[in-house]
């Protein structure tokens, strides 16, 4: 649903198109599971979900 989206997009070239909308679909279930688990969380949902999407857009090599 993403690759053709992401094809020319500013994120990672380390990887394929196809990979990195597998990443967006993943990033979305974690997304609700971590809203799910935030009344026993004190970091706040915003900065949990920043990790993952710098790992997987944006990784610091």
């Amino acid at each position: 649903m993403f690759t053709k989206l992401l094809e020319d997009a500013p994120f990672r070239k380390d990887i394929s198109a196809g990979l990195l909308g597998e990443g967006i679909q993943a990033f979305a279930i974690q997304a609700l599971a971590l809203d799910f688990c935030t009344i026993n969380n004190e970091m706040p949902l915003e900065d949990r979900l920043s990790v993952y999407l710098e790992a997987w857009l944006l990784p610091q090599t």
